[in-house]
């Protein structure tokens, strides 16, 4: 593995770990997941890109690629 990046089970994440999450995945959304916004906030919009391509954490199964650099 990578020695950037975390793995972390969907119910684990963290403010910082959705947000470095989103980052890398989302940065064109930046305006929707500021910094300054709280740790449901950003877990949710982690949700709402999953669910753009069809994936739904349920029960943790999601495993989220969190970059560490």
């Amino acid at each position: 593995m990578n020695d950037g990046v975390k793995v972390v089970p969907f119910e684990e994440l963290t403010k910082d770990d959705a947000i470095s999450w989103l980052r890398t995945n989302d940065p064109e959304g930046m305006p929707f997941w500021q910094d300054s916004m709280t740790k449901e906030d950003a877990k949710g919009c982690v949700l709402d890109n999953l669910a753009d391509f069809g994936k739904q954490p349920q029960s943790g199964l999601i495993i989220v690629e969190v970059n560490l650099n």
